[in-house]
């Protein structure tokens, strides 16, 4: 472990220890494939593959690690998993430092790591994130995130909208899909229900009402991403994973 608490510093002053991650070439000479592992992996494509093209009624869900701290590991993790987005948190503003100022550092940031990635083919995309669950988080705002998207000025770098934490700071979803998912500027959606971040119908939001704008916002601009559902579970019982993906069933 990695000691980061030497006050001089200026980068990771948040981050209490670092653990180096293990890169992909490592862990396949660490743990060989088997011919049986192999045939599992190519089974399991060919499911996914099934569900992809509506073959298959089940659920993909795509756990990986949460966060990596490293950009040469996330590109190589993007690699392997051929990964074409990656998602660089903006974090917290530094005490005292002013809006400007964390602006200015995240433009110069993000200009190098659109210009690394895209070597890489990947895009870079910003979040903005609710203060109230992330409080201090530099970026809250869509227009904010457009603005600084703008201001890089790199095609690989693009915003990702959080319909969960869009609807708390600013509300009026339906205008601000249209306004924004048109600019190109838009490289994934994510959803979750407001105010406890549950599956969608458990709270406020109209999710068939946005759907629907987004699929036709989408065909009217020629937008071909993805949706992410990044939400806790409202029933934590046995089985209360399953039961909540009743939601679903209308759009499969």
């Amino acid at each position: 472990m990695l000691s980061t608490q030497d006050k001089t510093r200026i980068d990771d002053t948040r981050i209490a220890s670092v653990r180096p991650l293990m890169t992909p070439a490592l862990l396949e000479e660490q743990l060989p494939a088997t011919p049986a592992h192999l045939a599992l992996v190519e089974r399991s494509r060919q499911d996914i593959s099934n569900v992809l093209h509506g073959r298959d009624d089940r659920l993909v869900v795509v756990v990986g690690p949460c966060s990596i701290h490293d950009h040469d590991q996330a590109l190589a993790y993007a690699d392997a998993l051929d990964c074409p987005r990656i998602h660089a948190m903006v974090g917290l503003r530094a005490e005292g430092a002013s809006a400007e100022a964390a602006d200015a550092t995240l433009v110069a940031n993000l200009r190098w790591a659109a210009s690394e990635a895209a070597k890489a083919g990947r895009d870079v995309l910003i979040e903005p994130i609710n203060p109230r669950s992330v409080p201090g988080f530099h970026l809250n705002r869509q227009d904010h995130a457009h603005r600084i998207v703008q201001t890089v000025g790199a095609d690989r770098l693009k915003v990702q909208m959080d319909l969960f934490h869009c609807q708390i700071v600013e509300g009026d979803l339906s205008s601000k899909i249209a306004q924004y998912l048109p600019t190109g500027r838009v490289g994934h959606f994510q959803i979750a229900e407001v105010p406890h971040r549950h599956e969608p119908g458990t709270g406020e939001v109209n999710w068939a009402h946005i759907f629907k704008t987004i699929d036709q916002v989408s065909a009217e601009c020629g937008w071909h991403g993805w949706i992410g559902c990044e939400y806790n579970p409202a029933d934590t019982s046995a089985g209360g994973t399953s039961r909540g993906l009743d939601w679903m069933r209308p759009y499969r």
